[in-house]
């Protein structure tokens, strides 16, 4: 293939390559690129699974198995062997779990012009409830671009805060695993570990926070009635809002 294009007697100037699935591999890419040729494979597995509509203005990753970067198990491949995606790894802690990543590295609004809906999202590990790796935090329908602008504004003034109210029930991500430590709380997730710690009273915080089933202000109030610095509580989860460790589906 490569000799083909670099040897053609002709003076066309080659800027596509269209080949087979057994075409394309890292090197073939990597040495069209270096002659600034867009190498254009029919992926037989791909078009075998999905139709020409369903592939329509969709932008394919390519991912290898042994890439540092691990393939996002979502939409189709959620009932896929996960062997063959990748396997199962262990954490340091021993701990099997499958490599997550999202295909929906975006936040903000998602619009279709076509059946005129707008969408808040946010990217998410691919689960059964969210199987595209974004989860919605609000839609809605417009009309003309007057009722689109009222309705963005509603979004926003709605669900998109800068602080939590004390009415608000608040808990931890849905991705995220809480621990107990001695003088505070581990939130593991399938990429990262938050360590919260440094205080006695982020021991309980984090047990209340965990169970889900307490608003702010029932949890301020529990632990200030402990003894606990009212402006060490609201710190504290103000800091864990900012940080993205709360679950904002709530809001």
């Amino acid at each position: 293939m490569i000799e083909g294009i670099i040897n053609h007697n002709t003076e066309m100037n080659i800027e596509k390559q269209f080949v087979d699935s057994h075409g394309q591999s890292l090197l073939a890419f990597a040495v069209c690129h270096l002659l600034d040729i867009a190498l254009l494979p029919r992926l037989k597995g791909i078009h075998k699974t999905y139709t020409t509509e369903e592939l329509r203005d969709v932008e394919l990753l390519m991912q290898m198995k042994n890439s540092f970067r691990e393939k996002a198990i979502s939409g189709r491949t959620l009932d896929t062997d996960r062997e063959k995606l990748g396997g199962i790894k262990k954490s340091a802690d021993g701990v099997e779990f499958i490599p997550q990543g999202s295909i929906a590295c975006v936040s903000g609004f998602y619009v279709n012009m076509v059946e005129r809906t707008i969408k808040l999202v946010g990217p998410c590990k691919a689960t059964k409830h969210w199987p595209y790796g974004f989860r919605v935090f609000a839609e809605d329908t417009f009309t003309d671009s007057a009722d689109y602008r009222t309705k963005i504004e509603q979004i926003i003034d709605k669900h998109i805060v800068e602080n939590i109210t004390t009415d608000v029930r608040i808990s931890f991500r849905d991705d995220l695993r809480h621990e107990p430590l001695p003088e505070g709380f581990l939130l593991i997730s399938p990429n990262q570990r938050h360590h919260i710690r440094g205080k006695p009273f982020l021991v309980q915080l984090g047990e209340l926070i965990a169970a889900g089933n307490r608003t702010y202000g029932q949890i301020y109030n529990t632990l200030v009635q402990n003894g606990t610095p009212p402006f060490a509580v609201s710190g504290m989860i103000k800091n864990l809002f900012d940080k993205g460790l709360l679950d904002e589906m709530v809001f």
